[in-house]
């Protein structure tokens, strides 16, 4: 037998080893509340431990390929994994959403002012992790949120999550152009400018955020055109059952043998590949819309078509999404394979499979004068990702209707669709195709297209 002992101030532990039947473990008192959690022979641990397996397989935890452009030629040479604890994340204000300690510190109220915020670099960082969210050493209940769940986000340009779940997700994943760094304004176009230099060259900052999937979710924040309407009425939108816990946090406890950590839970992951194929955790889809049911790991669609990759065809049977009949909130907005119609919007403005030639392109090369200034990279996902920033500056813009200002609301709706939100219409359909809609039109009518038809997928008969 072997016993370890801690000195009493902090606690003790008696820790036994030997052949079976050996005595039992024998645990000090003060230490039965941490083995309550810390240990899997209890409900509440067994939870925690499969909470973590998720979180391992998660992007808070292991972060996503990101792209690495030559500084000089401003082209892509290669790829890292850009996690929440990254170099890139840490410091210049980004550690507020990309380290566990600087999510807390905002929120404990320590970055009281810019300067505070972008000053400081943290010595010890760490991923967004378990007490980035919950409080389990002041709460007993894990319910209880570092950001308490229905608490209005302002993201500091105009939108508002006032959903009853989801509130701490939307701290971050917003497109924010941060509050007190950057100055905000009434009109669409001042916020889009805002965010360019003085000189108005396309330089790494322009844009929205990536992450920008609740401004997407409640429909704002994109690059709007005057004449016409963008009404909340796409039913992720509108339905509060439709948040970022419901959809991404589903427990399947029917179909347990097709899930893994992989999929739902902490993971927040809705496809994922699994036993060889990609599957789908449809759990917060069936609480609105009748899904035939089917073993998942069978469903696998390995192919892609323009921004569309494996994991998004399993929202393309549209067979398999009619509207429930218990609820008179929920419909399906456009009865036919959703994503698609994003898709083919996009490819319109940068194809994939052309050299991401489009109309994006076309607008460049016209309003600054030049051939192929505005270059293009794949981003490992098979979409088009801007990639020439500052190497040609754009003719100052003073109104909305400038050819430049016309150009870089195309290049921000761009961006917000597929990489900002890139949930290719999911979120909210009616919104991302209208924005995809009217900057197709408007690049069409800028480079004078003829047949606005062809160029951008009949717009009028094709906007929600």
């Amino acid at each position: 037998m072997f016993k370890i002992t801690l000195s009493t101030g902090v606690a003790m532990l008696l820790a036994t080893f030997g052949p079976a039947g050996a005595e039992p473990l024998v645990v000090a008192e003060e230490l039965k509340a941490c083995i309550e959690c810390h240990s899997g022979t209890t409900e509440i641990g067994q939870q925690i431990l499969s909470a973590k397996a998720g979180w391992a397989q998660s992007v808070h935890a292991n972060g996503q390929r990101q792209l690495v452009f030559d500084s000089a030629s401003h082209q892509a040479i290669g790829f890292y994994w850009g996690g929440s604890m990254s170099s890139m994340g840490n410091g210049s204000s980004c550690q507020v959403c990309h380290t566990n300690e600087g999510f807390l510190n905002r929120l404990a109220g320590k970055y009281d002012s810019p300067e505070a915020v972008a000053a400081e670099v943290l010595a010890h960082p760490s991923p967004i992790g378990c007490s980035t969210c919950h409080t389990p050493h002041q709460e007993t209940n894990f319910a209880v949120l570092t950001v308490p769940s229905g608490t209005p986000v302002h993201n500091g340009i105009n939108a508002t999550y006032d959903k009853p779940e989801g509130s701490i997700c939307v701290s971050c994943h917003s497109v924010r152009l941060m509050d007190g760094r950057v100055a905000t304004f009434d009109t669409t176009i001042d916020r889009i400018m805002n965010s360019l230099k003085s000189d108005f060259a396309l330089n790494a900052h322009f844009g929205p955020h990536y992450g920008g999937e609740a401004d997407v979710l409640v429909g704002a924040n994109g690059a709007e055109y005057a004449g016409r309407e963008y009404p909340d009425d796409s039913t992720h939108s509108v339905d509060p059952k439709s948040n970022c816990v419901s959809c991404h946090m589903p427990l399947r406890t029917d179909m347990m043998s097709h899930l893994s950590a992989g999929l739902g839970n902490h993971s927040f992951e809705i496809t994922a590949p699994l036993r060889g194929s990609m599957a789908a955790n449809l759990g917060g889809c069936e609480s609105c819309h009748d899904i035939v049911k089917r073993d998942l790991t069978t469903y696998s669609v390995p192919v892609s078509d323009g921004y569309l990759v494996a994991g998004s065809l399993y929202f393309q049977d549209a067979k398999d999404w009619l509207a429930s009949t218990d609820s008179a909130t929920v419909k399906l907005e456009i009865p036919k394979q959703p994503a698609r119609l994003v898709s083919d919007i996009l490819v319109r403005l940068a194809d994939p499979d052309q050299g991401c030639s489009g109309l994006l392109k076309a607008a460049y090369d016209k309003v600054t004068g030049s051939q192929n200034g505005m270059s293009f990279a794949n981003d490992g996902h098979e979409r088009c990702v801007i990639s020439g920033y500052g190497r040609d500056k754009l003719p100052a813009a003073t109104s909305e209707t400038d050819p430049s200002a016309r150009l870089l609301k195309a290049i921000w709706n761009f961006a917000l669709i597929t990489e900002g939100d890139a949930s290719m219409g999911l979120h909210n359909l009616n919104y991302t195709l209208r924005l995809l809609y009217d900057s197709c039109a408007d690049l069409n009518d800028l480079v004078g297209g003829a047949d606005l038809k062809t160029a951008c997928n009949d717009p009028e008969a094709n906007r929600p």
